[in-house]
């Protein structure tokens, strides 16, 4: 059932165990088969969790066990693994099945070593939130491509959940924006002009979020 008939009958199975595992010769298989992983909080015994997460990433196992504790920090909530074979790598730790009613799927990425080149340009950033709408867009125009991506990189830490949920709903409206500016196959060019067209976003995002990014790995 759950290596043929998901599969060439189309459904979908659910199961729920109080053990990550069990003794049971096909548990293996089936752990092996799953697409998604949902785990609970265990305040009994967290040596599964962290031996699961030594299995599913074997070089970054302090950052699963990262993962788990925020996201099962307050009560009922959970941690999803998604094993799904085409799945991006940064979507694989997630809270939700589904986006939120924001359109917002929050996920769980590694402290970001590239968070150095937002501390490389943070002068810039502040200038841009002082600015009037018709100085920004001269700025915005002359910048390099480094200082175009560093503003890249601030909508790609929104999306990736790096700043608080309040931060993220005052630029919930800029959300189509936002995706535009953090897809990393849309060349700088067309960005460079979509930034320039939405000033008020330039605007308002370094205050919102540089602080906090810089924080978090200071």
């Amino acid at each position: 059932m759950f290596t043929v008939g998901s599969y060439h009958k189309n459904f979908s199975i659910i199961l729920i165990t109080q053990n990550l595992f069990p003794r049971i010769r096909v548990a293996r298989d089936i752990s092996l088969n799953a697409h998604y992983i949902i785990l609970f909080r265990n305040n009994r015994d967290q040596s599964q969790i962290a031996c699961f997460g030594r299995q599913v990433f074997p070089d970054r196992s302090k950052f699963f066990m990262d993962a788990y504790k925020k996201a099962t920090a307050e009560k009922y909530q959970f941690l999803l693994v998604d094993c799904f074979p085409r799945i991006d790598e940064e979507f694989r730790l997630r809270q939700s099945l589904f986006p939120d009613q924001r359109g917002v799927n929050w996920v769980f990425v590694p402290e970001l070593k590239k968070m150095n080149r937002i501390k490389r340009h943070v002068h810039l950033l502040h200038v841009l939130s002082s600015a009037s709408p018709q100085q920004r867009n001269a700025i915005l125009k002359s910048a390099s491509n480094e200082q175009i991506k560093t503003l890249c990189e601030i909508c790609q830490n929104v999306l990736a959940g790096n700043v608080s949920k309040a931060k993220v709903r005052q630029l919930c409206r800029y959300k189509k924006v936002i995706r535009q500016l953090a897809d990393r196959n849309i060349p700088i060019a067309p960005k460079r002009e979509l930034l320039t067209n939405q000033t008020c976003i330039t605007g308002s995002s370094p205050p919102v979020f540089v602080d906090e990014d810089m924080g978090r790995n200071g």
